[in-house]
């Protein structure tokens, strides 16, 4: 992607983490091409409140009214071309923190449908490849992209669980380099 709108969002806690080194490592890649934008947010940094369904965002333009951070990265979110989600595996799932964010999209429902955005998804747990928990998590943004009209690029997982079990294989590291390719 060229001069793009990227913006990198990580659900892990962990700041020197398996998940957050892949999506560094995805950034400086889409930071190689001319004219990207790039915003990495580290979503456990910001404070988010659970939806409770009150439905005053659908009164009042989209707005949620709890007082924490869901209408500052709303706008992010609205504003990018690509959204690039990255999750360590948390019980068969994205963590919660990640999940408290994609709940928020509930406040922007009514215009996200049919914006031109591609999402992609990058799971890191500690079970094998094969293991179920990557499958069930590729579908959860397989289904959310569909329902929003966007493009699911891709779903890559890796097995990782001590910090710095990711990255020790320079062969590795390119595949999530060449990544970006796919946008």
């Amino acid at each position: 992607m060229k001069n793009g709108s990227i913006l990198i969002v990580n659900g892990s806690p962990r700041m020197q983490g398996n998940t957050r080194n892949i999506l560094k490592t995805l950034e400086s890649s889409f930071l190689e091409e001319p004219g990207n934008k790039v915003e990495f947010i580290d979503i456990c940094r910001h404070t988010l409140k659970g939806c409770v369904n009150c439905d005053s965002c659908r009164k009042n333009g989209g707005k949620c009214v709890h007082d924490d951070d869901t209408n500052l990265l709303m706008e992010k979110v609205l504003s990018s071309d690509v959204i690039l989600f990255g999750s360590p595996v948390y019980w068969m799932g994205v963590t919660a923190q990640l999940k408290l964010l994609i709940d928020k999209f509930y406040c922007k429902d009514p215009v996200m449908h049919g914006l031109k955005k591609k999402i992609a998804i990058i799971s890191v747990g500690a079970a094998e490849l094969s293991d179920g928990q990557y499958g069930i998590i590729e579908a959860q943004f397989r289904e959310m992209a569909e329902f929003l009209e966007w493009e699911f690029v891709f779903s890559k997982s890796f097995a990782a669980w001590n910090e710095g079990d990711w990255g020790k294989d320079p062969e590795e590291v390119k595949e999530v380099k060449r990544l970006r390719e796919l946008f």
